[in-house]
């Protein structure tokens, strides 16, 4: 089982951990290029993506991301994500509803369609008197 790691940075500034060096990434002819070696080490097999989630759009896609989460794990100050409807209440009530769709959409494909006509009742009854 593989798992996307998925990080979000703020817009145009990127991730401070980038900068942090050196010592620095070489590039493909040998040379320093501006990646710091932390910033790769440390973000190793994550997708990034830059979202402003002080926009609502921006919101919304977080909580699309969540709603397919396993792990959400988060480092601002306390209540900064309360502040945009992002908070641990907010996207605990959001997983709790998707969980509970889920769980009713299994229940539901776990029924067999109902019989239809005379045919389809005779051909169920054969069956399992053959058995």
């Amino acid at each position: 089982m593989t798992s996307l790691k998925c990080k979000i940075e703020r817009p145009v500034a990127d991730d401070d951990s980038r900068l942090v060096g050196p010592p620095w990434m070489k590039d493909s002819d040998g040379n320093e290029s501006t990646q710091s070696t932390y910033y790769q080490t440390v973000n190793r097999n994550k997708r990034s993506v830059a979202v402003n989630f002080a926009d609502p759009a921006g919101a919304e896609i977080i909580r699309d991301l969540v709603k397919d989460a396993v792990v959400f794990v988060e480092n601002f100050r306390p209540e900064t994500l309360d502040n945009y409807g992002l908070g641990n209440e907010n996207l605990k009530a959001l997983v709790e509803q998707v969980q509970k769709n889920r769980e009713a959409s299994c229940r539901h494909s776990q029924h067999p369609a109902p019989l239809t006509d005379e045919r389809d009742k005779t051909r169920i009854r054969r069956d399992h008197s053959n058995g």
